[in-house]
């Protein structure tokens, strides 16, 4: 909303407060900074991750299996992925109170091989906090997931292998 705000001239310090930023100049303007000091790549109840910096911060997530696709530039196969096997130096720390995390220098390893978490306790801490921080509301309002029991029919086994809708619209409650 606020990158709308500046894109019409319009001054957003007499709304309501908002957690967004102007990212305008970053748009419009080659070689700008972005406003944002920090990103916001995950939460829910258990798990989060944020991004400071060249810093990103994993927390209790079990589901990388080791696929990732090259970027955009690489003459490597988009296709079909590249396998890389998580190796013991990618593999989650548990902290005191039982979190597993993950801190990886997303700059200098994009494909996040080498947890720096044991090297860099004080930064893990931090970044924790601003975790906490979101689910508090004090950085902003945390909405708590919605999550609905599995259906095994959704079972992408039942399908060919793919994720398809496997439901029927209810459409008796449509009016045409």
């Amino acid at each position: 909303f606020p990158t709308l705000l500046g894109f019409a001239g319009a001054n957003s310090s007499n709304t309501f407060p908002l957690d967004g930023k102007d990212q305008w100049k970053t748009i419009t303007q080659k070689n700008a900074s972005s406003p944002r000091e920090e990103i916001l790549l995950n939460i829910d109840l258990e798990t989060a991750s944020i991004r400071v910096g060249h810093m990103k911060l994993v927390v209790n997530n079990q589901s990388y299996d080791g696929w990732w696709y090259p970027p955009v530039n690489s003459t490597e196969n988009k296709k079909d992925g590249i396998h890389v096997p998580v190796t013991d130096a990618a593999r989650a720390i548990k902290m005191d109170d039982g979190a597993e995390v993950c801190l990886f220098n997303v700059t200098a390893d994009p494909n996040e091989t080498r947890n720096l978490a044991k090297e860099n306790l004080d930064q893990v801490k931090e970044l924790r906090t601003r975790i906490e921080e979101y689910r508090s509301g004090r950085r902003g309002g945390f909405v708590h997931p919605w999550m609905p029991p599995s259906d095994p029919k959704a079972d992408p086994t039942l399908h060919g292998g793919m994720w398809v809708p496997w439901k029927s619209l209810d459409t008796k409650h449509i009016s045409t």
